[in-house]
């Protein structure tokens, strides 16, 4: 998860249905919540906030935006305590972590009985990478080492692979979205077929958004 988050857009598409699906008077997680960007918009709906980010300027200004946040590496878990959580959410995080497993039963640990897990990755099977597979050009948001474009991205994921590791971690798939980056150099025609090719099927997106709640017998 790098550093430079807090440049981007104030706030994304993503970030805004992930908002907008947690609700509301909830006790809620933000991992990897970088400036506090999320946990801003998540308490203006009357939700409890807390978040966990590893790097220190960030966690500074989350700090003094009145947020309650943790500096600790996700890559050594989640450091709350068991089922602390309604809901748990992250924002381009998942793919640069290293064991994504780990996390995700750190994150079954922490929510509650029926919680759920609200996160957005970038799809390595979205047309965008196949068609530039068949062309032998390179896939997007990937880095050949990490000086390259997105290159500090360790997991990449399509939607068969995260339903995968979200049944591992005890957590089950509830819904998809799928949802078009803005990235310069698109057709015309691919812009315009995008959103709603993407709303029927998710698995060619460039975005997934997943909703998952933990399983619970």
């Amino acid at each position: 998860h790098n550093e430079n988050c807090a440049e981007k857009s104030p706030f994304s598409e993503p970030q805004y249905i992930i908002c907008q699906e947690a609700g509301r008077v909830k006790r809620i997680l933000d991992i990897g919540c970088c400036d506090g960007t999320m946990l801003t918009r998540l308490k203006a709906q009357c939700n409890e906030v807390f978040g966990v980010d590893c790097h220190g300027k960030l966690v500074t200004r989350a700090r003094a935006a009145g947020h309650s946040v943790k500096n600790f590496d996700l890559n050594e878990g989640v450091p709350f305590e068991d089922h602390h959580f309604d809901c748990v959410v992250a924002s381009d995080v998942v793919d640069f972590i290293f064991d994504t497993r780990f996390l995700f039963e750190e994150v079954h640990r922490v929510l509650k009985p029926r919680g759920f897990f609200l996160f957005s990755i970038p799809n390595l099977n979205s047309l965008p990478n196949r068609l530039a597979v068949l062309h032998g050009e390179y896939v997007r948001r990937a880095g050949g080492y990490p000086e390259d474009h997105d290159g500090m991205r360790v997991r990449f994921f399509n939607l068969k692979k995260i339903v995968e590791l979200c049944r591992f971690s005890g957590l089950h798939v509830q819904q998809t979205w799928g949802l078009r980056s803005r990235v310069d150099g698109d057709s015309t025609l691919l812009r315009r077929l995008a959103r709603p090719l993407y709303f029927w099927m998710p698995n060619l997106a460039d975005t997934l958004i997943i909703r998952a709640r933990r399983i619970d017998v």
